[in-house]
């Protein structure tokens, strides 16, 4: 019996062993074919993470202008806005042609957003863009306003300190040398002649002096008192200028380079003509760019490297004047 049990156990191991070793034959198609899947789930899987992101992509933008969107200002509480929030007040005014109240909130002057009771608002939405930003999209069907013609506009509307419209996406061209000098030269929104040093007295010759020490310190990092009235005397003809002790510093003189008047503007033109450019500007008196302020014509004159400011005059002269912030 034993035997029988014995031969038994034999038979099955020696069966088992074959079935083990049949497989082996394939062992190579297995592998590949292994590979080949691990390949194409790999594939498959970035597929579909790529298709997941765009589809998160298309839902996330979805979610911004139709889930978390509102079409009447008095359902902002969807939005996660309150009815004394700042931004849910401004767009009612808006929308109610109150423009003493849009002033108010955006520290305007008052009567400069009057010509906004001649546009007539159609269908509109509203939807967050952050925490202190709401996107507003509207149609205007009429308006007496050329900056805001018939169609589809939309705005920023941010918060929390003033409230007010600001553009949305606007591009605006690099800088040119030119308005670079502007800067420089501290004449941004100044109406002036500077065109002949020597002759200016008084007032006019400090503003010109500051101006000068201005463009003169901007052009590097410091200088002694000799450097800078060399560099002065080199653009200016004039012999002998002392800067303001404010920028003064150890002995050197630098010019502070944190912060400044910012304005709402816009360049419209600017053109070489005999060596002499000039640069036209529109200001507008409004964080949208939608009421137009004053449009103020500058020249320059290039000498070697630097650009000389020589004057400036108005284009057209507003009722208004620019903002600025």
């Amino acid at each position: 019996m034993k035997k029988a049990i014995l031969l038994f156990i034999s038979l099955f191991l020696i069966a088992a062993f074959y079935s083990c070793v049949e497989p082996d034959n394939n062992s190579s198609g297995s592998s590949e074919a292994s590979d080949n899947l691990s390949e194409n789930d790999e594939s498959t899987m970035e597929s579909s993470f790529e298709k997941s992101e765009n589809e998160v992509s298309v839902s996330s933008e979805d979610s911004s202008k139709t889930n978390l969107s509102i079409n009447d200002i008095e359902d902002i509480e969807q939005l996660g806005l309150t009815k004394e929030d700042e931004r849910y007040l401004l767009i009612k005014a808006f929308l109610n042609g109150d423009t003493a109240v849009m002033e108010e909130k955006g520290c305007l002057e008052k009567g400069v957003l009057d010509d906004y009771k001649t546009l007539k608002i159609g269908a509109y939405t509203i939807y967050p863009r952050d925490d202190y930003t709401v996107i507003f999209s509207f149609d205007i069907i009429e308006s007496g306003l050329d900056t805001m013609p018939v169609g589809e506009h939309t705005v920023l509307v941010e918060s929390p300190y003033d409230t007010y419209f600001t553009t949305y996406n606007k591009i605006y061209d690099e800088a040119s040398a030119a308005q670079y000098a502007l800067f420089e030269w501290d004449v941004f929104y100044k109406i002036c002649d500077y065109s002949d040093p020597a002759s200016l007295t008084g007032e006019q010759k400090e503003d010109y002096i500051s101006s000068l020490t201005e463009y003169v310190l901007w052009s590097k990092s410091e200088f002694t008192l000799d450097e800078f009235q060399e560099y002065a005397y080199k653009i200016s003809g004039l012999k002998d200028i002392i800067p303001s002790d404010d920028y003064l510093c150890d002995g050197l003189y630098s010019v502070h380079r944190c912060g400044g008047i910012m304005y709402s503007y816009e360049v419209i033109d600017e053109k070489t003509e005999n060596g002499i450019t000039t640069v036209t500007i529109q200001f507008y008196a409004d964080w949208a760019e939608t009421i137009k302020s004053h449009v103020i014509e500058y020249k320059l004159k290039q000498i070697d490297e630097d650009l000389i400011f020589l004057s400036s005059d108005y284009v057209y002269e507003s009722d208004h004047e620019p903002l600025i912030y």
